[in-house]
């Protein structure tokens, strides 16, 4: 069954926080990150008052009316979708298969596909709600109509920091763009808000909020928790499987700011008293320090910030590279958290040896 991920927030419990995705993770964040000022501020704002009247045509007409670019017109519909659909949490619940069809043939094969893809985006605007799916053809409709080339692409995700070296689930679907004969990737139904979710694991409800770093971010983040079936998407972009499995998690808040360049992996393996040297880069934004949790008691408290951390002594070396190092102990150090700024940035499994 394909069912897209959705943002969600565990019910408040004494002493600790949740913050999750059903089928993956997402922190919520004043810092989701996008150029400032927001060059897209007016077209933004004008797209968001944009209404469906019942024609498909006369919508897109409207929405991508005064754009020059393909860029445009493909951000236009992108905060459009991403303001008019909400998550639809009681197909999810009930695991709702949406309807398919047979047929005969290759031609009847494709005939059959373009019209369920036509009909699933036309009820995406109709009631507006759908799973990652629905999402994902109501915008590839969108472009289509706009004359942009826009596909549907399936894959895994990582949702959730405890995923490192394994694939996450194969249950997700989003667009990639051609434009200028550059792939460029979105995904709105991450983009657009957050289910909270109730302590039986169903979600109560869908709440708007729209998170920037699911707009044509760079290849390298994007691929860091999606990660297509089909592997011809990762065409140009320098990022292999391995790279996806077995890299660190990166919290998505920072993504787009930050690429460790060492360690190479997402494991550590060390012993107690071991340092653990690290170096990120850091683009775009203004570090004032850092600070390494790899204490399991520590994160059952569930603070988001680094509060209590010691921050770290750090070099900086051209080309906007952080030195910094971690001495390791605790017997008990399963995880190395590493905070830029009191906030997430990437985490690493740790293996213990003797």
């Amino acid at each position: 069954m394909e069912q897209g991920p959705v943002l969600v927030y565990l019910a408040m419990r004494p002493l600790l926080y949740f913050l999750v995705i059903v089928l993956g993770y997402f922190p919520l964040s004043a810092q989701d990150t996008i150029p400032t000022p927001n060059p897209y501020e007016a077209l933004d704002a004008r797209v968001r008052a944009v209404r469906y009247d019942g024609h498909i045509e006369r919508l897109v007409s409207a929405v991508t009316e005064g754009c020059q670019t393909e860029i445009e017109k493909a951000r236009a519909l992108f905060i459009w979708v991403t303001e008019n659909t909400a998550y639809d949490y009681k197909a999810y619940n009930r695991r709702a298969e949406p309807d398919r069809f047979k047929c005969d043939n290759a031609y009847d094969c494709r005939e059959k596909q373009a019209k369920y893809e036509r009909d699933r985006a036309k009820k995406v605007l109709e009631t507006g709600k759908d799973v990652c799916e629905g999402y994902a053809l109501l915008y590839k409709e969108l472009c289509g109509l706009a004359g942009i080339r826009c596909s549907l692409v399936r894959g895994y995700t990582k949702n959730r920091p405890t995923q490192i070296g394994r694939m996450g689930v194969l249950d997700h679907a989003w667009n990639v763009l051609r434009i200028d004969d550059r792939y460029l990737w979105v995904d709105c139904t991450w983009a657009a808000g957050y289910c909270p979710e109730d302590e039986e694991g169903k979600l109560t409800g869908f709440v708007k909020s729209f998170h920037e770093i699911y707009w044509i971010p760079p290849a390298r983040c994007f691929f860091r928790d999606h990660f297509p079936e089909d592997e011809k998407w990762l065409e140009d972009s320098g990022v292999t499987k391995n790279d996806y499995k077995n890299g660190p998690y990166y919290y998505p808040d920072l993504s787009r700011h930050v690429e460790v360049l060492s360690p190479s992996s997402g494991t550590i393996t060390a012993k107690v008293g071991d340092t653990v040297s690290f170096q990120m880069r850091i683009t775009d934004f203004q570090v004032g320090g850092f600070a390494i949790n790899g204490d399991p008691s520590y994160e059952t408290q569930g603070y988001y910030g680094a509060n209590g951390l010691d921050l770290l002594p750090y070099k900086r070396l051209p080309d906007d590279v952080f030195e910094f190092s971690f001495r390791v102990e605790s017997p008990r150090t399963r995880f190395i958290e590493v905070y830029v700024n009191d906030e997430k940035a990437v985490r690493f499994l740790v293996t213990l040896r003797k």
